[in-house]
Formats: C-alpha cells, sequence, structure tokens
C-alpha cells in the first residue's frame, strides 16, 4: 500500500544543518525501537559484504525498517508512535520527513522506507544523525532518502579519536557504508557524498575540513572505475580534486586499489569491497596517480573499456 502525502516546503521542512540538534533528537528515538537484529546484521555486513570483525565493531548499527503495510507491524509501529508523541509536539514531529499525521492524529511512520532492507544512520561532523537513507536492493532506487528537508547531506565516519583527526588521511567518497568501512580499517576520516555529483555537498564537506581539520591531507575515494572503465566517472573525480585544490591550496590525492576486470567491470568497485577482499589500499598524491590514469587513458583510447 502506498499512501499519497502533500510535499512540504519552507519553514514545513527541517534542515539538516540548522536544525540538526533536532533531527538528532528525534532520530535517536527512532534509533531505540529499530535496532537492526544481531542475525540479520552478520548477514549484512558479513556474508554479503565481508567486513572484517575489527572494522565491523567500530561501525554505527545500522537500523530496521517497517515491513510492507501488514498487521504484522502495528506492535513495533505503535510504540514508536507513542514514543515520539510523549517526547515531542506535534509541529515537530510534523516536519521529520519520515513521519506524517494522519487525520485524526495518527502518525504514518516511514512510508516511503516501507521494505527497505536496513536504514543508514547519516552522521554530520559532530555524530548528530541527520538522515536515515533506505537500502533497497532489486529496486530502480536502490538507496532512498525520504524526501522532505533541506541542506547538504554528508556522512561524516570517524576511524580516529576526534583529538587526531586534524593529523590524519581525509578522505571523500560515496555512500555511507564506503566511508564507515573506510574509516576504521585504514584510520582516517572518511566523508561519504550521496553520489558522485553533489558539488553544494563537496562545499560544505570542505568548509567543515577547512574548520577543523584544516592541514589534513585530502584525497578522493571514488570507485575503481574511475582508472578502470568509466571516463564520466573519472571526470567527477577529477572536478572535485580541482575543488580541493581551489579551497585549499594544495593539490589532492587519490585512494585506489587493483583490481581485475571482470565483465567490463572492476571486481571489487568500491573501497569498502577492496578492503573485504584483503586487497592493497594506496593513498597516491596526485603525481603518484598520473601512472594509474595514463593506463586507463590507453585503454580508453583502445576501446577496452565497458
Amino acid at each position: 500500500m502506498s499512501v499519497a502525502l502533500r510535499s512540504r516546503r519552507g519553514a514545513e521542512v527541517f534542515d539538516m544543518v540548522a536544525d540538526a540538534d533536532q533531527l538528532d533528537e528525534v532520530y535517536r528515538v527512532f534509533a531505540e525501537h529499530l535496532q537492526l537484529p544481531s542475525d540479520q546484521s552478520w548477514r549484512e555486513l558479513v556474508r554479503k559484504r565481508g567486513i572484517p570483525k575489527s572494522v565491523r565493531e567500530r561501525m554505527p548499527p545500522l537500523l530496521c525498517s517497517l515491513p510492507p503495510y501488514d498487521k504484522d507491524d502495528r506492535i513495533l509501529s505503535r510504540r514508536l508512535a507513542d514514543d515520539l508523541r510523549r517526547r515531542f509536539p506535534k509541529d515537530v514531529l510534523a516536519r521529520v520527513p519520515e513521519l506524517a499525521i494522519r487525520r485524526g492524529g495518527g502518525l504514518l511512520i516511514l512510508n516511503s522506507q516501507r521494505g527497505a532492507r536496513h536504514l543508514e544512520p547519516w552522521h554530520d561532523e559532530h555524530g548528530r544523525i541527520v538522515a536515515l537513507r533506505g537500502y533497497h536492493p532489486g529496486t530502480d532506487n536502490k538507496y532512498k532518502t525520504t524526501a522532505g528537508r533541506t541542506g547538504p547531506k554528508l556522512h561524516f565516519a570517524y576511524g580516529v579519536p576526534r583529538s587526531e583527526i586534524a593529523d590524519c588521511p581525509w578522505l571523500f567518497t560515496e555512500a555511507w557504508m564506503k566511508a564507515e568501512v573506510a574509516a576504521h580499517a585504514l584510520g582516517c576520516v572518511a566523508v561519504a557524498f550521496a553520489g558522485v555529483q553533489g558539488p553544494t555537498s563537496w562545499e560544505r564537506a570542505l568548509a567543515v575540513k577547512r574548520e577543523i581539520a584544516p592541514d589534513a591531507p585530502s584525497y578522493v575515494a571514488f570507485d575503481a572505475e574511475v582508472w578502470t572503465t568509466k571516463p564520466h566517472i573519472a571526470k567527477q573525480a577529477f572536478t572535485l580534486a580541482k575543488l580541493v585544490r581551489w579551497r585549499e591550496g594544495r593539490l589532492a590525492g587519490f585512494a585506489c586499489w587493483e583490481t581485475p576486470i571482470t565483465k567490463g567491470a572492476p571486481a571489487q568497485k568500491g573501497i569498502d569491497d577492496a578492503i573485504a577482499a584483503g586487497l592493497d589500499m594506496q593513498l597516491l598524491d596526485w603525481h603518484g596517480f598520473a601512472p594509474v590514469m595514463d593506463r586507463a587513458f590507453k585503454r580508453w583510447r583502445s576501446r577496452v573499456a565497458a
């Protein structure tokens, strides 16, 4: 069952920067009720993705969603709704993207996220949850964030104590899982974007970095398609690297790894895939990355790439 909802605008929506404290308070209540069962977490992180135990144990927990509308979800939905109503006034709940107030005062919860395999809690630079992103494998829109909020969407993953974030590498990647795995496996800060195209999010990420870690080196950590099969992804990576140079006054580096090409695609595409496979990770400066890209250009010119 799908429920039609009117879109929120202007003062009716939360902003992920200005209203981060309020969003975090609400989403912490979601997290209390929607804990992903340990066996489901194990299947997702270990059996499906092969994430090492040392990394897995330091990642923030994924959340579960609610099943498609049927009687099985009623008890959990009612408990969550009752708890939210006890803690927050109606005008606050009406602005939360994952909630809608029905006629009669009831709460509709996670309408667009029903049936998601799990929910990712996206944290800002202070660790506040500012968005929930659903994972819907097998659909046209595999990763889905509920509409009805403003501001650049970023996730900050800290693989080192906060006292060390100014001295370790900063990696800029795409997707929550890649940032979390990279941060805890490599001992760095990893910032996730919702996709490889996102100038507004790029600017916000670099502004935060200039404020809290201005001298830390920056690396672009997009998928292996950058130096293997997809020139248009390489273009996005170089555009971000160029923005780093404009904002920081120095060249960005690149994270890369050796991976075979199978059926026109890299076998270990994402940085999380490469880490799970035990591949050696290289953080190369601009000049060290040049020979890697030279090989890619030769492949593209010879029409070997997909």
